[in-house]
């Protein structure tokens, strides 16, 4: 189980959500510049500690870490305590209730529930959200659940038991230089005990 904060709220529930950045964002960049660059939208210009995200989702299906999983996010008002926030890049100008095809790619759309599922292994998901179920907002820039084109699942019983069996969706884990670092970033080893 992961817990957050000194409270130790247990995360039960992931909440979607979009940089609202153009297709061709930082393109050609490293996703380490591009969550960088998150960072100091949230902390220089908000006035926040460190980026509100838990996890970031290049369109490339690339991930890279963001806030701590134990420390409380900064992505929902409201719905920060018990909660990781995982952004995609992309969904400028979108909608509430566009298709994920529409402002995604097939590859975010792997790479999201392969991590869903890989944070399921380590703590009692119950539920997956978009940040407009909380807030008069676009973000993530289609209903999750309700989404057509790829699929994305609003109940976790409804993953498919292949997603995080890396003989067959080996191209969405995250790769294990990633996870070592995460590692050595975050010593908590109830934080990030991920499997590759």
């Amino acid at each position: 189980m992961i817990y957050q904060g000194s409270a130790r709220y247990p995360v039960t529930e992931v909440i979607l959500h979009c940089a609202d950045t153009r297709p061709d964002w930082m393109a050609g960049r490293p996703l380490t510049e591009k969550v960088a660059e998150i960072r100091r939208w949230h902390v220089q210009e908000r006035g926040w500690r460190d980026i509100g995200y838990h996890w970031v989702i290049d369109r490339d299906g690339a991930v890279a870490p963001g806030r701590r999983e134990t420390e409380i996010g900064a992505h929902v008002e409201g719905h920060n305590r018990g909660t990781l926030g995982i952004c995609l890049l992309g969904g400028y100008g979108a909608s509430a209730d566009d298709l994920f095809a529409k402002n995604f790619m097939a590859a975010q759309t792997a790479a999201v529930m392969q991590l869903i599922a890989e944070i399921k292994g380590r703590t009692a998901i119950r539920k997956v959200s978009g940040h407009n179920d909380y807030a008069p907002k676009a973000c993530p820039g289609f209903k999750v659940g309700k989404s057509q084109g790829y699929r994305v699942w609003k109940s976790m019983d409804e993953i498919p038991e292949h997603i995080g069996n890396k003989r067959r969706a080996s191209s969405c884990s995250i790769p294990k230089s990633h996870v070592e670092k995460l590692q050595r970033d975050h010593p908590d080893p109830n934080a990030i005990p991920l499997s590759v």
